[in-house]
């Protein structure tokens, strides 16, 4: 801020568990949202949640 303030705003939490994982890849919709994109790559590249090495 002007006056040398910080501001500091807590993130909004998202609720993600294993299945809702599953269930979005199975569902053939994209998790990506839910964390970073090494994460998704490294998910896509090992086939964990029953993803298909390789899926985009």
């Amino acid at each position: 801020t002007p006056a040398g303030r910080a501001l500091i705003l807590a993130p909004p939490l998202l609720d993600i568990s294993a299945t809702g994982i599953r269930d979005r890849i199975a569902g053939d919709r994209s998790p990506r949202y839910l964390f970073p994109d090494a994460v998704w790559d490294e998910i896509r590249r090992l086939g964990l949640y029953g993803c298909p090495p390789g899926r985009r």
